[in-house]
């Protein structure tokens, strides 16, 4: 009996160990995405930048869209105008244990702003790329869009790509 009690207590310390393991590394996570967003979003969205925005696009969800569906995109996004204000972007990671589910890092964020034109909603998904971030995914809800401005999912200009983390090159794939 005494046996199994050490057993059921290694397993229990090791189960701790891991999950105080995976959660010190999703505070790392955190820091690391909001870090980039709070860096690159900016020069996305100040004067609707697409070329910021290219350079910044995982190069799997790039293949994933023309040159055309983009230019669309963003002169839509355009139609407000520059940034006037923003607050800062929130947002987490939305993975738990993505290792164990052979997914990468991946993290969204919100931004409230005011644009020239009127106000919108931005939402940035962002993915961990090897040592770096990438972004995933942009979208855009403004009442000028004919929208609500709180993000509500269904009404939102954006690329809207379904992407399926789970080959094993951790490569986004489309569904």
């Amino acid at each position: 009996m005494g046996a199994l009690f050490k057993f059921l207590g290694f397993l229990f310390l090791v189960a701790v160990a891991v999950g105080v393991y995976y959660y010190n590394e999703s505070l790392k996570m955190e820091r690391e995405s909001a870090t980039y967003i709070q860096a690159k979003q900016p020069a996305v969205i100040v004067h609707w930048d697409e070329h910021a925005f290219l350079e910044e696009l995982h190069p799997q969800v790039a293949k994933q869209h023309s040159r055309g569906e983009l230019d669309s995109m963003f002169a839509g996004f355009a139609r407000l105008g520059n940034l006037v204000k923003a607050e800062p972007p929130k947002g987490k990671t939305i993975e738990f244990f993505p290792a164990m589910k052979g997914q990468p890092w991946r993290a969204i964020y919100i931004t409230h702003a005011e644009f020239e034109h009127g106000k919108a909603t931005i939402a940035v998904e962002v993915a961990k790329d090897g040592d770096s971030w990438k972004m995933t995914d942009i979208l855009v809800s403004s009442p000028l869009f004919g929208m609500p401005a709180n993000g509500a999912p269904q009404n939102r200009t954006g690329l809207r790509t379904p992407v399926q983390f789970n080959n094993p090159l951790n490569a986004p794939v489309r569904k």
